[in-house]
């Protein structure tokens, strides 16, 4: 089987049906938002994190409670705040929380309120994730997706990566690939949250390499 072919395949296999989200995978692996753009090495590297993905998601979890469970995990992982993004990792802290091994067990509202109340505590109390909504604000404010990205972009001007000028929509822009925040849809802010959550594992430093690894380079929008 062809390279090409066998991305196509692994795609299918991830799940991966959303085109905008797809070229965003592909550009956060390359910086190269097509196949044919690419080089056979980076075409292979694409191949590699795919199947990596797919091997993570082979054993999809059940249960009422996994899909926003995992979203939130992953939202910790792009915040650089959990330190493995696997499913495994996330049953030990639900299981921690809860005392319930795994997700399709999770079934009493009580008991998930536990662990997403605690997840999302400990990202506030770590990354600084406002939850708040009012009506008072644009009402992407108000998109749980949205304030992790909002909460990324406050981390890299905090590490000095990227500098304070300009303004909201040149940051979501410019690092998150948001070109108007009003229309964005859920897919566009995964898109984004794994955008920036690259910039900082790698930049700033992922927490298996501990606090300011890796490069210090500054952006601005």
């Amino acid at each position: 089987m062809s390279t090409m072919r066998a991305i196509y395949a692994a795609r299918r296999e991830v799940g991966i049906e959303d085109d905008d989200v797809w070229r965003g995978k592909l550009e956060n692996i390359t910086g190269k938002r097509h196949l044919t753009d690419m080089t056979p090495g980076d075409q292979v590297r694409v191949l590699q994190e795919l199947r990596k993905d797919g091997a993570t998601r082979s054993k999809r979890l059940d249960g009422p409670y996994a899909a926003k469970l995992q979203a939130l995990w992953l939202s910790a992982w792009n915040l650089g705040i959990v330190r493995d993004r696997r499913d495994s990792a996330m049953l030990a802290f639900i299981k921690r929380q809860t005392g319930i091994e795994h997700t399709r067990f999770l079934r009493d509202p009580r008991d998930a309120k536990k662990a997403v109340e605690a997840l999302k505590q400990w990202m506030t109390r770590e990354a600084k994730v406002d939850w708040s909504t009012s009506e008072y604000r644009p009402a992407w404010w108000n998109n749980p997706r949205a304030q992790v990205v909002r909460a990324q972009i406050a981390r890299l001007v905090m590490s000095g990566m990227i500098t304070n000028e300009g303004n909201d929509g040149n940051f979501l822009r410019t690092f998150g690939g948001i070109e108007d925040a009003e229309s964005a849809t859920d897919a566009d802010w995964i898109v984004a949250q794994e955008k920036l959550g690259q910039l900082i594992r790698y930049r700033i430093g992922s927490p298996k390499r501990g606090p300011g690894a890796g490069s210090r380079r500054r952006f601005s929008p």
